[in-house]
């Protein structure tokens, strides 16, 4: 048993004997709703909804879940390292909310570790998309390399392929596209071969 709640995204699970360890946006509740981010009533209102990062222990043993938030602050699109897929991780990224932004959009990428430290580039009034990971080489350390996003720049309506520092979240590269992506497409890409 645990409380109610709703994710609409998890980062990552792994097992650890009798636990199930996962990791995810939880919110305490959702209402629904969509956004048109180009109807600027919409813009000014309340959020839609605020996920914060968690962890749940499932413990199968004693048939209960134990929750610990890994930051207090809004996230949304969690992933992780893919090397580390149903294994212990440290890192975590997503689109974020900074604080104080009264806004209903996430306008910002974050790294949060399971520890719950936070690194925050915010990129307003632009829109990040989903954040993608990648290794700086096959072996690297776990977190080593790039974080890529597609971010929707509303003044010009068109897009860049914002590339990251994923350690320190700065910027490294930018591929200037001229046409916008539709904020909201995401997903999990991997080589054709």
């Amino acid at each position: 048993e645990t409380r109610g709640g709703f994710v609409f995204h998890f980062a990552n699970g792994h097992d650890e004997g009798d636990r199930i360890v996962v990791d995810g946006a939880r919110m305490d509740s959702f209402e629904g709703g969509t956004l048109d981010v180009r109807d600027p009533a919409a813009l000014r209102r309340e959020r839609i909804f605020s996920a914060c990062p968690t962890r749940f222990v499932i413990d199968l043993a004693r048939e209960r879940i134990e929750e610990s938030l890994l930051g207090a602050h809004e996230i949304e699109l969690p992933t992780i390292d893919s090397r580390w897929s149903t294994r212990a991780h440290t890192h975590v990224f997503s689109i974020a909310r900074p604080e104080g932004n009264r806004s209903p959009l996430h306008t910002a990428l974050a790294r949060t570790t399971v520890e719950g430290a936070r690194a925050l580039r915010d990129l307003a009034p632009d829109l990040p998309g989903e954040p993608i990971f990648v290794p700086r080489s096959r072996h690297a350390a776990e977190g080593d390399g790039w974080l890529l996003s597609l971010v929707y720049r509303a003044r010009e309506h068109r897009s860049d392929l914002l590339c990251l520092d994923a350690g320190t979240l700065e910027p490294v590269a930018t591929a200037h596209l001229p046409h916008a992506v539709p904020p909201g497409f995401h997903g999990s890409f991997v080589p054709s071969a």
